[in-house]
């Protein structure tokens, strides 16, 4: 059987540089950047979601959505907040209860060789914090090599 390893992943950056700064409980962000995957044509993504200080609570969560412009152009609505939009939910992550900064990741996640953009849904019953916002949504993409 051949091996088959990942070539290296590449960092897209921080997709939603203010998007996530005083994000209200039970609210969707705004649209991120949009993620050029038609070039790349990478299969997978890992998200990595960093939040700002604040008090989370247990059974907090956060939800990815994913919309994507099949046409290059138009892109899918945009999703509704709490899991409705079964369509464009990606990926839920737990975040652990306690005070302070948390950094969250979906673990591996398909990505589909379209241009997207990413809607964070905040269910972690706490506004993000906005006074010294480091929040970041950060997405990485690679393949595996032949």
């Amino acid at each position: 059987m051949a091996d088959f390893p990942w070539k290296a992943f590449t960092d897209r950056g921080d997709l939603m540089p203010t998007q996530l700064d005083g994000l209200a409980d039970a609210t969707l962000s705004a649209a991120s950047a949009v993620l050029d995957n038609s070039v790349n044509l990478d299969t997978h993504q890992i998200i990595e979601v960093v939040l700002d200080s604040v008090t989370f609570v247990a059974d907090a969560y956060v939800e990815i959505y994913a919309a994507y412009a099949l046409d290059g152009t138009t892109y899918e609505d945009a999703p509704v907040v709490g899991g409705i939009d079964v369509n464009t939910l990606i990926a839920e992550i737990p975040v652990k209860a306690g005070t302070g900064a948390r950094i969250v990741t979906s673990g591996l996640l398909p990505i589909l060789p379209f241009k997207c953009t990413y809607y964070l849904g905040n269910q972690a019953n706490v506004t993000f914090n906005s006074t010294t916002p480091t929040n970041a949504f950060n997405v990485y993409t690679g393949r595996l090599s032949a």
